[in-house]
């Protein structure tokens, strides 16, 4: 019974908390406390049983609902099954990985469910209201760079058929890194806390598998031969450009790993935040020695190194 009572005034804790950053996030700083929505829910989950969490999420749900009605209803039930499946995947698997790629799952069901919900019960015209926006953003980007052989209706048209292309890819983008974000807040609070939740391998041990690079050379293929004008015109096409763009970046992340690991082989592991601002500025250069590790076997050659 003590045991019980504990985990009942546990249960009450974190729901107050979860309830305070629920408040934060609706009325004060919006999407900057969403991260933190999930984490209450993850050091409950690892080690409570499905009942018990469908008892808090459900609770958080109806104190979302007192906050800010449907939409409150709708945040607190998207995190709270967020932090519920990625505390279960903790305590089942006792790795990182799984329980991070369910978070972004989750979170991109919720994402393109609340596009669906201010569609069709709300009426409002998501693409437009995009489009109005990344207009705005046209023009700044226009006005602090322009490039001098286009005007900018044309430089416009070209950026937002670049930018509405791509919205999958951000979006998956978008729920990946919210998803690794809350994990890492997650097992900083709970080594705190006793709850042991399992950490990422190191940066520099990450590798992807061979294959990625036979889809990589696939997806240039088809671009080389179709061509990125008639690509834009289907819906396959703009699905074959985000593919592109995603295995480009993951083959930027192998190449940053590969440069991590060089660095901890040199003693120089004190430098490796660096590649933080090195990433954005030199990701093409990463992409290239990504792909080149991937296929020749760069890391296997570094490592064996004495």
């Amino acid at each position: 019974m003590p045991n019980r009572t504990r985990q009942l005034a546990e249960n009450a804790i974190m729901l107050g908390i979860s309830a305070v950053l629920l408040f934060l996030s609706t009325y004060a700083l919006g999407t900057v406390m969403a991260v933190f929505l999930p984490v209450p829910f993850i050091l409950l989950a690892i080690n409570r049983t499905h009942r018990d969490m469908l008892l808090v999420v459900v609770a958080f749900t109806f104190l979302g609902f007192m906050f800010a009605s449907f939409s409150g209803a709708f945040t607190g039930l998207l995190t709270g099954v967020t932090g519920w499946l990625m505390g279960t995947c903790y305590q089942r698997y006792g790795k990182a990985l799984p329980a991070i790629i369910v978070g972004a799952v989750v979170g991109l069901v919720g994402i393109i469910a609340g596009i669906a919900f201010l569609t069709f019960v709300l009426n409002v015209n998501v693409i437009q209201e995009l489009q109005t926006l990344f207009e705005e953003s046209a023009r700044r980007a226009f006005d602090m760079y322009p490039p001098g052989n286009m005007t900018f209706t044309e430089w416009k048209d070209m950026f937002l058929r670049f930018i509405m292309t791509l919205i999958p890819f951000m979006l998956v983008l978008q729920s990946l890194m919210s998803s690794v974000v809350s994990h890492w807040l997650a097992r900083t609070i709970g080594r705190r806390l006793g709850r042991n939740i399992p950490a990422l391998p190191p940066f520099r041990e990450w590798s992807f598998p061979r294959s990625l690079l036979f889809y990589y050379l696939v997806v240039q293929l088809i671009i080389l031969i179709v061509g990125q004008e008639d690509l834009y015109a289907s819906f396959w096409g703009k699905a074959v450009f985000n593919l592109y763009y995603a295995l480009n970046l993951l083959m930027a992340i192998q190449g940053t790993s590969l440069i991590a690991l060089y660095m901890f082989k040199k003693n120089w592991s004190k430098f490796t935040p660096l590649l933080i601002f090195i990433f954005p500025l030199l990701a093409n250069i990463l992409s290239l020695l990504g792909i080149l590790d991937i296929g020749i076997g760069l890391r296997k050659k570094l490592e064996t190194r004495n």
